[in-house]
């Protein structure tokens, strides 16, 4: 208040953001300041205040699929990345932050979350864009299309075709369905390295039968195959597989001497299985050619227990970021000192929900104590499971 003794705390805040304002000189001929480019504050200690948008830390990326080292952020100032040495959450991807920083990247202090965003967020079921819209409005937040979207903190793609698309997965080994365990082991091993998104037990034909058959050298060949009908969508772990396809697959027999001996996977166009394009095109061709392809998700709804953020991180009263988080409940199978294992096999991954969560070879990572049978929820975020006991009730 004016009139009253400064705390010591106000003197050095005030002391502090003096160091930061741009130093002058003054010219006795002219009577007159011109600004410096450079405070005393950075001439002295290379202290500086930024503002900007984050965009990653150790938890997500919204621009690329891997996440930071740990106890790093990655901040969006005026059209340039800084990445400062400092741990954010989840909560705070998106918003508008102050930082004080040493040396380009050492933070000094940071300003609290609530003080440059308006934010609303729920996990309570919104049933399309209209009400989202309305939702984001009463928290006086105008949503319209410019605001960028990101599912599971990515902007994802909607694939669909105008042709009939259908790929085949190939895994070869000494056992057949009679000794399932031995071959998922060995299936196992080759799925870190191929990144598969589906499971041995996944390996079936329409009848419910394990797709297996013995060739003639004494090993068993398992197929998995997908087929998508012209203008159905095309999942993201059927995405991952069909470029899985294209990094790998090679042939060990020419397709005119036997077009089934070939190994790891193939893609056909059409309504012929008779040509596997990923011999003949880069993936990027593939894509260009045969993919209708919508680089933004598609966030216009949340269903009950998801998560859905609208943010508007410049007080504007404009939405600059719609955020949404899909879960999914799995239970504990194993935990030892090295990793987690989630059961997920009474999960329906073909919906259009749990379909971002199909669990491959991503880490499992929680803050959580797990122990066997504990029943969780999880989300797979830039290539890891993020899971979270769920309280029971």
């Amino acid at each position: 208040m004016l009139g009253q003794a400064a705390t010591r705390e106000t003197v050095a805040e005030i002391l502090f953001r003096a160091i930061l304002v741009n130093q002058v000189d003054f010219s006795a001929n002219t009577l007159s300041y011109t600004e410096k480019a450079t405070s005393l504050g950075y001439d002295s200690l290379k202290l500086e205040e930024i503002e900007g948008v984050i965009t990653a830390n150790e938890y997500a990326d919204l621009n690329e699929d891997d996440t930071l080292p740990d106890g790093r952020t990655e901040m969006l100032v005026d059209g340039k990345d800084y990445t400062i040495d400092y741990t954010t959450t989840l909560d705070d991807i998106g918003e508008s932050h102050i930082a004080y920083i040493q040396n380009g990247k050492k933070v000094l202090a940071i300003n609290d979350r609530e003080e440059g965003n308006t934010t609303a967020e729920s996990t309570a079921k919104i049933k399309d864009e209209d009400a989202l819209k309305a939702f984001a409005k009463e928290n006086s937040i105008s949503l319209n299309d410019t605001a960028e979207r990101y599912i599971n903190f990515s902007k994802g793609y909607r694939w669909m075709s105008d042709w009939r698309i259908r790929y085949e997965i190939n895994f070869t080994c000494g056992f057949g369905a009679d000794n399932f365990d031995a071959a998922n082991r060995a299936y196992e091993n080759e799925r870190a390295t191929y990144k598969w998104t589906v499971g041995l037990d996944q390996f079936k034909k329409s009848n419910g039968a394990y797709n297996v058959e013995q060739l003639a050298n004494g090993s068993y060949r398992w197929t998995y195959e997908a087929s998508f009908k012209a203008n159905e969508e095309i999942g993201t772990k059927h995405q991952d597989n069909i470029k899985s396809i294209f990094d790998h697959a090679d042939r060990f027999v020419k397709v005119e001497d036997d077009r089934d001996a070939y190994s790891y996977g193939e893609v056909y166009v059409g309504t012929s299985s008779l040509k596997d394009v990923s011999d003949s095109m880069s993936y990027n061709q593939f894509v260009t050619e045969y993919i209708n392809q919508d680089t933004e998700a598609k966030v216009e709804s949340n269903e009950k227990g998801n998560w859905v953020k609208v943010i508007d991180n410049d007080k504007d009263g404009i939405a600059d970021y719609v955020l949404k988080v899909v879960y999914t409940t799995a239970q504990v199978s194993k935990v030892s000192d090295s990793a987690i294992t989630l059961d997920t096999k009474d999960v329906k991954f073909d919906d259009s929900t749990d379909d971002f969560n199909e669990l491959g070879s991503q880490k499992v990572v929680t803050a959580d104590t797990l122990a066997v049978d504990d029943v969780v929820y999880y989300a797979v975020i830039d290539g890891k499971a993020q899971t979270y006991k769920a309280e029971p009730v």
